[in-house]
């Protein structure tokens, strides 16, 4: 078995790949036009950060090491993003993730290394062989409608608009220095990922473009996510919320209550101010970081947080 770097001749063998090794993939559809155009719209691709296990001719492995860039202790920390770690059916237990891993490993020039990891699964306690370390789990609010209706948010909300990106940015960078996790967005995040295709993951859009509702002087905005099969009747799904103040968050629901139609909404927010009444849950999804650098602590807050269009 070969273990060395991804190249275009490869395309085929690891789209069939990640297909056969993720349902999610599966659901979305992904042949070689749509890797081909996340490729395109991530700044940190580089055929040079795949890396994949080839046996006899065949991709039986493969995994992708994307630079990003976190929010940690107030600063942004540069970090190797390592994603699509698949194997295989037929290769498994035969030390083809850990063989990659170790290989993306010894190539990574940055603090830290990070991944999204399924809690649970058999791959979260090879991570954890490794030296990688839960960060943050994934939680999202289900707010109900009767919750907040009665109360008055006080706030202008409109419909947002590709003009309105860097205040969007702004208000995205503020809150992400008071949380650990938040990664580091390009300019063009909330134009290219939000406005004109809809991002519900780094390697996943919507086939239909997201919705975004502002406070009228810049205080708070919610990006409301297409409607799909997997969402309940009556249940709405906000991708994103920001908002600076108490009467900005209250404003954005009733907003979006209004505009969906809906009895209750699955929001993607850090908190939210007790007056909301919202119930959290959390998802067998675990962020996991690893200190490369032996020299140096790894000291986190304990407010984390991480959007799902930022997870890699």
């Amino acid at each position: 078995m070969i273990f060395r770097e991804g190249r275009t001749g490869d395309l085929e063998g690891i789209v069939r790949l990640l297909n056969l090794c993720f349902g999610t993939y599966r659901r979305w559809g992904l042949d070689e036009e749509r890797y081909l155009a996340w490729v395109e719209h991530d700044p940190g691709f580089g055929w040079e950060g795949v890396l994949v296990a080839e046996e006899r001719g065949e991709i039986v492995g493969h995994l992708n090491v994307l630079p990003r860039e976190l929010s940690l202790s107030g600063c942004w920390v540069r970090i190797a993003g390592i994603a699509n770690v698949a194997v295989h059916p037929g290769q498994r237990r035969r030390g083809v993730a850990r063989g990659l891993m170790v290989h993306a490993l010894d190539r990574v020039r940055a603090p830290l290394a990070g991944l999204f990891a399924g809690f649970g699964e058999a791959a979260y306690a090879l991570y954890r062989s490794l030296g990688f370390l839960p960060l943050f789990f994934t939680r999202y609010a289900v707010v109900a409608r009767e919750m907040v209706w009665g109360s008055r948010g006080g706030a202008s909300v409109r419909r947002a608009s590709e003009a309105d990106s860097p205040v969007l940015q702004s208000l995205y960078e503020k809150q992400a220095h008071s949380w650990d996790g938040m990664a580091r967005r390009d300019e063009g995040h909330f134009r290219e990922r939000v406005f004109r295709s809809c991002a519900t993951h780094t390697f996943f859009r919507a086939s239909s473009r997201a919705e975004v509702l502002i406070e009228e002087s810049g205080r708070g905005y919610a990006v409301i996510w297409p409607r799909t099969e997997e969402v309940p009747p009556g249940m709405g799904v906000v991708g994103e919320m920001v908002w600076e103040d108490e009467e900005t968050c209250v404003s954005l629901l009733l907003a979006t209550f209004e505009r969906m139609d809906v009895s209750g909404l699955k929001v993607f927010a850090p908190s939210f101010p007790p007056r909301v009444g919202a119930e959290w849950f959390r998802t067998p999804e675990v962020l996991m970081l690893k200190p490369l650098d032996p020299s140096g602590e790894l000291e986190l807050r304990a407010q984390r947080y991480v959007f799902p269009a930022d997870r890699w």
